[in-house]
């Protein structure tokens, strides 16, 4: 893996203890609501885990506007589970603009529609998503089941932002939170310096980082990007000729021209995410530091600032995934692909 400057630095401040990522390592069935902007990679990312049964129980996915409109993030997430034959999981639609207003829209990276712009996927019965709105639907998940649900939010934050104001207790009944955000160097340049899940809307990540109850894990751009996969693995893997490589390869046919490009490997960011989910064991290394967000910078707001030299004194339970096994993830891509 290609290390950051900053991974570096912190690396033997932070690093875990061998018998904290012991624990980590232990495996457990997990109660799983997918919080999302379905785009490429979080399409991956919700396809592992429906692969994924013996680690991952799907017990519904909520849509927030992010890499499309949430109208088509509804849409793309039923074509996801279509192909996956699990249209049992209930979807619900959340916000459609950030805390106070606005959209950030993402990049043509994913088609006009979040998904590739692939015609030949047909159309999901949009009956199927359900009439309650997302925030509501996660507040009642939750207090039906206290202490018992994780959360892998991968999209702008919006949801669980509302459905802390909803529910003041909220994240106190969570088990978990991982988000997909942030980043450690300003490397992410979704504007300027900032990474697209947090620049959405800052004012969402702000209340999740400072208001949570429940420990909090973020795996940031970076991370991810430094363990992209190399091409050759990439399209060896998805050309495997079933229903599931066949819709990766179609979805994936844009953005994948982009890397190969401009970077020369191929990063799904969002399914790094569920692979820590899926396999504690695939993040050999995390930073426990408090973590704020830049909220009015001309330059810089939506990014993400761990407070590494320990001047804010306060509490806090956020933990930054700073190494990841990139061999293990490789495996489950595989194995996630394979399974027809």
């Amino acid at each position: 893996m290609v290390e950051s400057g900053t991974a570096k630095r912190c690396r033997f401040s932070f690093k875990f203890s061998r018998r904290k990522l012991n624990r980590l390592k232990m495996s457990e069935k997990i109660n799983l609501i997918l919080d999302c902007d379905v785009g490429v990679d979080d399409a991956l990312a919700v396809m592992l885990a429906l692969a994924t049964p013996n680690n991952i129980n799907l017990m519904a996915i909520t849509c927030v506007a992010g890499n499309a409109t949430v109208d088509k993030v509804c849409i793309n997430t039923l074509k996801v589970l279509k192909v996956c034959d699990r249209l049992d999981v209930a979807v619900y639609r959340g916000a459609c603009s950030g805390i106070i207003g606005g959209t950030f829209r993402g990049t043509p990276y994913h088609g006009v529609d979040g998904m590739g712009d692939v015609q030949n996927i047909p159309q999901p019965d949009i009956k199927l998503i359900k009439e309650e709105v997302a925030a509501i639907a996660l507040v009642r998940m939750v207090n039906e089941r206290p202490g018992e649900i994780s959360i892998a939010a991968i999209g702008p934050l919006t949801n669980i932002a509302i459905a802390m104001k909803l529910d003041p207790h909220f994240t106190e009944k969570v088990k978990e939170i991982v988000i997909m955000g942030g980043e450690l160097e300003g490397r992410a340049a979704a504007f300027l310096t900032s990474e697209f899940n947090f620049t959405s809307d800052p004012e969402a990540v702000h209340v999740v980082l400072n208001e949570s109850k429940c420990p909090i894990v973020i795996i940031p751009y970076e991370i991810c990007q430094n363990n992209g996969f190399d091409f050759d693995y990439y399209i060896s893997t998805i050309s495997q000729n079933n229903k599931k490589a066949n819709f990766i390869k179609a979805i994936t046919s844009n953005s994948l021209k982009r890397e190969q490009s401009r970077a020369h490997i191929y990063t799904p960011w969002d399914f790094y995410a569920l692979a820590y989910l899926v396999d504690r064991s695939v993040v050999t290394n995390m930073a426990n530091v408090l973590v704020q967000v830049e909220l009015h910078g001309s330059l810089t707001r939506g990014k993400m600032v761990p407070d590494w030299n320990r001047k804010v004194q306060k509490d806090h339970n956020t933990n930054i995934i700073m190494e990841l096994d990139i061999d293990k993830i490789k495996i489950l891509f595989l194995k996630m692909c394979s399974n027809a």
